[in-house]
């Protein structure tokens, strides 16, 4: 498997839509609006526009699961999911996002996070991120999850599914009256458990989600460090992302967990991103 470095791949041009779809600020200004409160209380309606919002998302994800294939190249895969989010009536939310030029992200093998998709043909043994938003009825829903393009090695299988074993465990210990830091000591807790040699690296936080794009509060995954772990493993070159939509309602608060980043050190093979991002879990469902 071959790092993804191809200096011939292509982005082609930024995709439209249409001006009877609802947009967010930035669709036209690329310059996103701040939260301006330390922390968003969603109320009953809020938090069931977002669930719709993320079951839109969610049946986005699973047909890019369906287009992940040997041969398929990840800029096919956001021309598809463009135009299904469009057809439902939703803005995709990374396009034109500080000038982002996609719909969605896709992190194929070495690349962490928020990769653009390109002309560059999937092969067998890739692992591909795949990073939906959708913008639908005023509120963001999001999610994420990586796939496995043909025959994925040993190590790369053991890296996602630490990385998801993370998430879980994760997500397991919120709750009301929970404080943030349950999560990092969940995650360092599952992550010594496996035996695998994997750490978290923390280079990119979770974060809230709603009326805006990205809100407080941020999710630390790896102790007092920037959040969504990085869950590194030293002899190879690893990437794996695990993440999943929830809300305390009774706290008001919704937020994204990015979990399981597997990062790798050496140059022999750029693995895998997993992320998982899915549906929203209200009052523990």
């Amino acid at each position: 498997m071959a790092l993804h470095l191809d200096c011939f791949s292509q982005v082609s041009p930024q995709k439209t839509v249409p001006d009877t779809i609802l947009q967010p600020e930035y669709a036209v200004t690329s310059i996103p609006t701040r939260a301006t409160q330390p922390m968003v209380c969603s109320t009953p309606e809020d938090v069931e526009r977002m669930r719709r919002a993320c079951q839109l998302a969610k049946a986005v994800l699973s047909h890019g699961r369906e287009l992940c294939k040997v041969g398929v190249s990840t800029d096919e895969i956001d021309a598809a999911l463009h135009d299904m989010i469009v057809k439902a009536g939703a803005y995709p939310s990374p396009l034109n996002y500080r000038n982002f030029p996609k719909s969605i992200c896709t992190s194929v093998n070495n690349v962490l996070v928020h990769g653009i998709p390109d002309s560059r043909p999937l092969e067998n043994g890739d692992i591909v991120s795949v990073d939906v938003t959708v913008y639908l009825d005023g509120v963001h829903g999001d999610t994420c999850a990586t796939f496995a393009v043909g025959d994925v090695d040993e190590e790369g299988q053991r890296l996602i599914s630490a990385a998801k074993a993370c998430m879980e465990a994760a997500i397991a210990a919120c709750g009301v009256g929970e404080l943030m830091n349950v999560i990092p000591v969940a995650i360092a807790s599952e992550l010594a458990g496996t035996g695998t040699g994997f750490y978290v690296s923390p280079t990119i936080t979770g974060h809230g989600v709603g009326e805006f794009f990205h809100t407080p509060p941020t999710v630390y995954h790896a102790g007092r460090i920037r959040m969504c772990p990085l869950i590194c493993l030293l002899t190879s070159s690893l990437s794996h992302r695990e993440s999943h939509t929830i809300a305390a309602t009774q706290m008001c608060i919704i937020c994204s967990i990015v979990l399981g980043f597997i990062s790798a050190v050496q140059l022999r093979v750029a693995k895998h991103i997993p992320s998982l991002f899915l549906h929203l879990a209200c009052q523990g469902e």
